[in-house]
């Protein structure tokens, strides 16, 4: 599980919404959400229940609950549930590029994240076991090959979806 530092540590802005999805998806720990209640009170006054981070240490499900009623209808967009894991996703990549110097434990872990991210089809593209959809053969490749390509798309993945978020606010 990661901290508020995957997405502070790369200027990744981010709303109670991401840590939401984090958290429920099991990717983030529960203590983010008085971590951002932090951040937040030092540009804003909070609401009571963003207070209430700072009150008693919750569990993953109360720390949930709270934030389900920050959000309230919010929840319901499907379109914002994507946009979050979408940064979540990318939060963490940027974290694995810069501690996974082995290929293999990368893609290992980039496995394990696409499958705690419910298989977001954003992330097809740079999943190793799942088939090129831009006609690249890999059988006409060496494993060398394959592998310089496939970490060039999990940066490209990475530097488009940086630019998005940047242009998004």
């Amino acid at each position: 599980m990661y901290d508020l530092s995957v997405f502070l540590d790369e200027n990744i802005s981010i709303e109670w919404t991401d840590l939401f999805y984090g958290i429920k998806y099991g990717l983030l720990f529960p203590s983010v959400a008085s971590q951002y209640a932090d951040v937040l009170s030092e540009k804003r006054k909070l609401s009571d229940d963003e207070i209430s981070f700072f009150l008693d240490s919750h569990g993953t499900k109360a720390v949930l609950d709270i934030l389900e009623k920050i959000l309230g209808q919010t929840l319901d967009s499907l379109e914002k549930a994507k946009f979050a894991t979408l940064k979540i996703c990318v939060a963490i990549l940027i974290r694995l590029r810069k501690i996974e110097s082995n290929p293999e434990s990368l893609f290992e872990k980039i496995n394990f994240l696409y499958s705690m991210l419910d298989y977001p089809e954003e992330m097809e593209g740079i999943v190793p076991y799942m088939p090129p959809n831009d006609g690249y053969k890999p059988s006409q490749h060496t494993k060398e090959e394959n592998t310089k390509r496939l970490i060039d798309k999990i940066d490209e993945f990475i530097t488009t979806n940086l630019a998005i978020f940047s242009s998004q606010g």
